[in-house]
């Protein structure tokens, strides 16, 4: 198959098509013929079926109008009050004790059990290196000599000033939450 196309230089000469556009071109030639094929013998069927009987006159219209169908509202009806009536659908299988009416006597003592707290450990730092003598990296956190920053510790974010960095140590002030402040000084060979 031949298809004409013009050269770059529009010289009037024609080239062949490539490959790809010739089977293209087929492919959807096949496609259409399949689809008026497959649309002429629906519209004959559907010309037999609408087809009056011989001999009565009839003029019917035929409408396709669409089927109305009302979806009935779900209503949720529980009645604590009545042993036995109605479900919890969030919670279907659970067996409540119906029936027991609630306490009305106020003058029973109330014991209110506070939770407890956890004692507060004291948070740990790790010297995890040092680069030269202007920052030290404490806890995966890394400070500027002077710079104060929020570090991670198991008990949560500590504030943190690297005060100054000497051979393999770093001397750093700790924040607490309660106002205090605490010095410590990390050493780089005591984590080995």
């Amino acid at each position: 198959m031949k298809i004409a196309f013009l050269n770059d230089k529009f010289s009037g000469r024609c080239r062949k098509a490539p490959a790809w556009i010739t089977a293209l071109l087929i492919f959807a030639a096949l496609i259409l013929s399949v689809d008026l094929t497959a649309f002429s013998a629906y519209a004959a069927t559907t010309a037999k079926q609408t087809a009056p009987a011989s001999g009565s006159q009839t003029n019917t219209v035929s409408t396709n109008l669409p089927v109305v169908v009302e979806i009935p509202k779900s209503v949720f009806i529980w009645n604590p009050k009545e042993p036995g009536f109605g479900r919890d659908p969030f919670f279907p299988k659970l067996q409540k004790k119906q029936g027991v009416p609630a306490s009305t006597d106020t003058s029973a003592s109330i014991k209110e059990i506070k939770p407890q707290e956890p004692p507060k450990s004291k948070p740990e730092f790790v010297l995890n290196g040092l680069i030269g003598k202007m920052i030290c990296i404490v806890n995966g956190k890394q400070i500027m000599v002077g710079n104060t920053e929020m570090v991670p510790t198991a008990a949560g974010k500590v504030q943190v000033r690297c005060d100054k960095i000497e051979n393999d140590t770093a001397f750093i002030t700790i924040f607490n939450d309660n106002g205090t402040t605490e010095s410590r000084e990390l050493n780089l060979k005591s984590r080995r």
